[in-house]
């Protein structure tokens, strides 16, 4: 196929790991498998700010920490489980190779949504979160992005760390359902 040959075809492979809880000894939980890919044998983008997706740092995740005991707010977290495979790819043209045992030989996948790997994925998670959360009133911080708040008589404060959520409130409730 010609299109598939003008955008090349990267390679994948199974990331996989054991999980554990967190008691003394660990116990075992769980095996999990990732597929993932060589999002290193990408092209380089024309703009090298396309695949730029902001997170918080420790300077700002501090900055929240304090604000938050200030006013007296709860925090929450939460880990978006396979956040990336949430991000459509918006019409751009990703073909991956199967990993080895997993399709007949010759078979392309082509992508509808970002696999881990892929240099643009955390880009386009950041910004299928924060169009859902714009969706439900929230704003971003000009000065940083990875900052979003509902204000009101609720005030939410979601900071993002590529796939976590720390949620800060004075609404519980709401909280709970937009979560």
């Amino acid at each position: 196929d010609p299109m598939v040959r003008k955008h090349g075809i990267l390679p994948s492979h199974f990331v996989f790991a054991s999980k554990f809880d967190s008691s003394v000894p660990p116990k075992f939980l769980k095996c999990k498998a990732r597929c993932v890919v060589g999002g290193n044998h990408e092209p380089t983008p024309e703009n090298p700010f396309e695949n730029f997706s902001p997170t918080a740092g420790p300077t700002i995740n501090r900055l929240v920490d304090a604000y938050c005991i200030y006013k007296g707010y709860s925090c929450w977290t939460t880990d978006c489980s396979q956040a990336f495979l949430n991000s459509p790819t918006n019409g751009k043209h990703i073909y991956v190779n199967p990993p080895y045992g997993c399709a007949p030989k010759g078979i392309v996948w082509k992508l509808e949504k970002y696999l881990y790997g892929l240099c643009g994925a955390p880009a386009a998670w950041m910004n299928t979160l924060a169009t859902e959360l714009e969706s439900l009133g929230f704003v971003r911080f000009e000065d940083d992005p990875c900052l979003l708040r509902l204000d009101g008589k609720t005030e939410i404060i979601a900071e993002v760390f590529v796939d976590d959520v720390k949620w800060c409130t004075n609404n519980e409730d709401l909280l709970k359902t937009i979560i």
